[in-house]
């Protein structure tokens, strides 16, 4: 009997599902991109408080991204300057892609009832969550269980996978508080956009430099990163 040569090995499905995953990742932000672009003037007004903050912070797609990467179990829509404009912006961007993100394990909620944390209030905000993440159904519990009115500060960074904290002492805060930005570089033009932002206290920090480079690691080649401290 004659030796038969192998047949070739098909295409590896996983390869597939990363270019399937990144085009539906290029996809949300191109669509974020146009519709943030083309938002009327009271919005941005609003969104930005009269020009305090800039639109650009506004973007979401780092924090999809990292979703998507299984990076992290869940991400917050929440604009507090206007806070109807999350209903808005899910409409507009989530929903005509909510087929696709759910069969990558991603499904959105509405908070509808009143949940407060010692910062802010959700009520009318989204969350997106990522059900494969091991904190998925802990996130679910913590973001939409009507039964709890109240999240804390820890709470919303486990799910949020933020890895700093707020002082407890007001009186400290300038001096143990800094403000850490993570921001997509582009290669060409050198344009930075925020993609993601947190505060932590500064013996925090080699947490946060080890939290950086594995979300640097994980989102490249989908973005170029760096981090800022300020």
């Amino acid at each position: 009997m004659s030796a038969t040569t192998p047949a070739p090995a098909p295409a590896t499905t996983s390869a597939t599902a990363s270019a399937q995953l990144r085009e539906l990742f290029e996809t949300f932000k191109a669509a974020e991109h146009k519709y943030i672009s083309t938002l009327p003037a009271d919005h941005i007004h609003a969104l930005t408080g009269n020009g305090q903050l800039s639109i650009q912070d506004m973007y979401l797609y780092g924090e999809i991204g990292f979703l998507l990467l299984g990076l992290k179990p869940a991400v917050l829509i929440h604009f507090p300057q206007l806070p109807n404009f999350a209903s808005e912006y899910v409409q507009a961007i989530l929903h005509p892609l909510e087929a696709r993100l759910e069969a990558e394990g991603l499904r959105l909620f509405k908070i509808e009832h009143d949940l407060a944390s010692p910062e802010s209030r959700f009520q009318l905000s989204w969350v997106v969550i990522n059900l494969r993440h091991p904190l998925g159904a802990e996130s679910l519990s913590v973001f939409c269980d009507r039964s709890s009115e109240s999240v804390s500060e820890s709470q919303l960074a486990q799910c949020l996978d933020y890895p700093g904290s707020l002082p407890t002492d007001p009186a400290k805060a300038h001096d143990h508080f800094v403000e850490v930005g993570y921001f997509d570089v582009d290669p060409g033009s050198g344009a930075k956009r925020l993609v993601s932002s947190f505060g932590a206290l500064r013996p925090e920090l080699p947490k946060v430099r080890q939290h950086f480079e594995h979300y640097k690691a994980g989102a490249r080649p989908w973005m170029n990163l760096t981090m800022e401290l300020a």
